[in-house]
């Protein structure tokens, strides 16, 4: 086969659209909506906070589950209430103790001031029946449900919900340690549940394919060159095999080489 030359633009920062499993293509489908039981200890904890405050907790729960997904060390946490939008940019990098780091989370909400909202994947509604619209209309929102004592969550397209349960299970592991656990590094907080991270670690990477240290995509792929067009730093596998405009698809290549194709 002759050489294959594949130009894909490279976004400007990895997100929890290019991590979650099993995204649907993006439009403007119908919101889904789900209820997620708490442990009945997390749940009065959490019901037992002022609602702004719980708000800004769950806000920075889903910062620091999108952190540990994604690896980005400064995450935008978007929490609404009836009469406006507060974002914080949270910083992830630190190795704090977990209580210090959600005060001082918590207390960044308070400080946000108004500026113009940046695009997000998630937000926490402070109110149920809160209007989602616009431009800062998520691909989830978030709220604690005082009455179900669950986390209520709304999703729709790209979101799937295999990737929604994953997200939660990640969010209820943080709040679990940061509200439950007691005080403790901020390093050891673990957002992966044990069953999934043996997944990813092991049964993925299980492949008949012996591996370098030094192969590369180009290596493993003979006869097709990849050229991108490099305006950030990262790029999927599921963006590079959707975003090829060629005869000669990329995406048939990952799985016989060992790539989950998903």
């Amino acid at each position: 086969m002759g050489a294959a030359t594949k130009q894909v633009a490279i976004e400007d920062s990895i997100s929890l659209l290019d991590v979650l499993p099993g995204l649907a293509p993006a439009g403007n489908g119908p919101w889904q909506s789900r209820h997620v039981p708490l442990d009945a200890t997390l749940a009065g904890i959490l019901a037992g906070m002022e609602r702004s405050h719980r708000a800004a907790t769950l806000g920075a729960a889903l910062a620091l589950a999108e952190s540990r997904l994604t690896g980005a060390d400064r995450i935008v946490a978007t929490v609404r209430d009836a009469e406006r939008i507060q974002q914080a940019s949270l910083d992830l990098s630190g190795h704090g103790r977990r209580a210090a780091w959600l005060r001082k989370s918590v207390a960044a909400f308070r400080q946000a001031t108004a500026a113009p909202v940046v695009p997000v994947d998630w937000m926490v509604l402070g109110e149920a029946g809160t209007v989602v619209d616009g431009d800062a209309s998520p691909a989830s929102t978030w709220r604690f449900d005082d009455v179900e004592h669950a986390l209520e969550v709304r999703s729709r397209a790209p979101l799937s919900a295999r990737a929604v349960d994953l997200l939660a299970g990640c969010v209820q592991r943080v709040l679990t340690g940061l509200l439950v656990e007691g005080d403790g590094p901020l390093a050891a907080l673990d957002v992966v549940d044990p069953a999934e991270r043996q997944r990813l670690l092991q049964a993925w990477n299980d492949t008949a394919v012996p591996r370098q240290r030094t192969d590369s995509v180009p290596g493993v792929c003979p006869g097709v060159v990849i050229m991108l067009t490099v305006s950030s730093p990262r790029v999927s596998f599921w963006s590079l095999g959707n975003s090829v405009t060629c005869n000669c698809p990329i995406t048939p290549w990952l799985v016989p080489i060992g790539l989950p194709n998903t």
